[in-house]
Order: C-alpha cells, then structure tokens, then sequence
C-alpha cells in the first residue's frame, strides 16, 4: 500500500515560508538598528523548522537565535558582566523597534507575538 497523495502533498508544503521570513528580517533590521553599548557582538540566525525547511504549519512559531559573541568579562568596566545584561538589551531593541505590545519576556526566550501586519 503507498502513501496517499494528499498525505504527500501536505508533507511537501512547507506552509507561510514568507511571513517567516519576513518576521525574520524585522527582527534582524530592529537589532541592527540598535544601540548596542560598544563591544558587543552578536550572531542572529534562524533555528527549527524554517532555518531546515521542513514542513511547517499556519500557526508555527518562528524560532530565532540571538547569540552573543562577544567575551564575557568580570571587571566593572567590561563589556558585559552576565548574560542578562545582553537579554536586557535585546529586549530593549525589541520593545524599541517593534510595538512594545507585542513583546514580552517569557522564562526561557523572548516572545513576540504575531500580527496581522
């Protein structure tokens, strides 16, 4: 017995690849656009689904990786002295350039919430 069609035609759809990659490059041009205190580096990179172009659904999330490069320091004039300072500012860009509504701190990443627009 072989797979049905419609089984493969709804494995081979890859669902909204536009909207994800449009909430992709909002994301990357409001962290661009930040004023990030000096030294810091950072990596921004889709993760899941979209960045494996696997089949994805309507309502998928989008998952994105803000990395920071930059080295961590303990000296009181280093760059950043714990990670949270680095999620701090990324929430701030985010809250910044994106309406501030739609973006709160969740427990393990931040989330933005999907809009129609």
């Amino acid at each position: 017995m072989g797979i049905p069609e419609s089984q493969l035609s709804k494995w081979s759809d890859h669902g909204p690849q536009d909207a994800s990659k449009r909430t992709h490059e909002a994301i990357r041009e409001v962290l661009s656009e930040y004023s990030w205190p000096p030294g810091v580096t950072y990596d921004f990179y889709l993760q899941g689904s979209y960045s494996n172009d696997t089949n994805i659904q309507g309502d998928s999330d989008v998952d994105v990786v803000l990395e920071l490069q930059s080295t961590f320091h303990y000296k009181a004039d280093s760059v950043y002295d714990t990670w949270k300072l680095f999620r701090r500012d990324a929430l701030r860009a985010l809250r910044k350039g994106l309406r501030e509504k739609y973006v709160r701190q969740g427990s393990k990443s931040i989330k933005i919430k999907a809009t129609q627009s």
